[in-house]
């Protein structure tokens, strides 16, 4: 049970909270009676429950998945790595990748990916692109230069692998608000609009595509792995047939 606890946090909380983003969404509406040449505004908030309890709840659902997840996942690695023994599998689960004293690093990863569903959904790039596109930066180059900083991989090429992501992930930031920018100057050049969408278009599918082609190789060495060690063990149970 902890073990699928610990799975499902990591892959499944991210979208959950991000979920309950939409409920922070809030427009300011100017009315079209003035005083003074001052306009009254109000903010709408289209998705937000008229029970106060739900409301409340999803305020406070918040903070619960961000900080609930985070001193449960520290407090289990900590623990365990006071006490002797063999690990147990939510802990191998959390910490077989990292160094000993980078541990807790899948906090890291956790918080990165809530913090980007949950900008993607309360701050949409339709309506609010240029603090949705400024956030996305921000948290993605912290994850880089901690990367860079940390070296929390046990293998090398992981905490390469890391870095050239995230720096991938800046790189189309960046072109979307160069595209962006050029669709909303008032000389826009469709030209580069094509160009800068083609350079976006091209760069995710070629990372995609390098990731997919990686993930089958190595399923393919592991499965090939298997069929060599499986002659080995079969041998050896055939020789303890044999002594009895």
């Amino acid at each position: 049970p902890s073990l699928s606890l610990t799975v499902g946090a990591n892959v499944f909380l991210p979208a959950f909270a991000g979920a309950f983003g939409k409920y922070l969404i809030g427009f300011s509406l100017q009315s079209k009676e003035r005083t003074n040449q001052m306009a009254f505004t109000t903010l709408s908030r289209p998705f937000w429950p008229d029970n106060f309890l739900l409301g409340a709840l999803i305020y406070l659902s918040l903070p619960i998945c961000f900080l609930g997840t985070c001193l449960w996942w520290s407090e289990a690695i900590r623990a365990k790595h006071q006490t002797e023994g063999p690990q147990s599998p939510e802990i191998f689960y959390l910490t077989r990748a990292y160094k000993a004293e980078w541990r807790l690093w899948e906090i890291e990863r956790f918080l990165r990916k809530m913090s980007l569903s949950l900008v993607a959904t309360s701050m949409s790039v339709t309506y609010w692109d240029s603090v949705h596109l400024f956030l996305l930066f921000g948290i993605l180059l912290s994850s880089l230069l901690l990367i860079a900083a940390c070296r929390p991989y046990k293998l090398h090429r992981w905490n390469v692998t890391e870095a050239f992501l995230l720096t991938t992930a800046l790189v189309t930031i960046s072109l979307v608000t160069m595209l962006q920018g050029n669709e909303a100057h008032w000389a826009t050049d469709l030209e580069a609009g094509k160009v800068l969408a083609s350079a976006i278009i091209l760069l995710l599918v070629v990372i995609c595509g390098n990731m997919m082609l990686l993930v089958m190789v190595t399923l393919y060495q592991e499965w090939k792995a298997g069929r060599q060690q499986r002659p080995s063990q079969d041998a050896e149970v055939d020789e303890d047939d044999e002594d009895d």
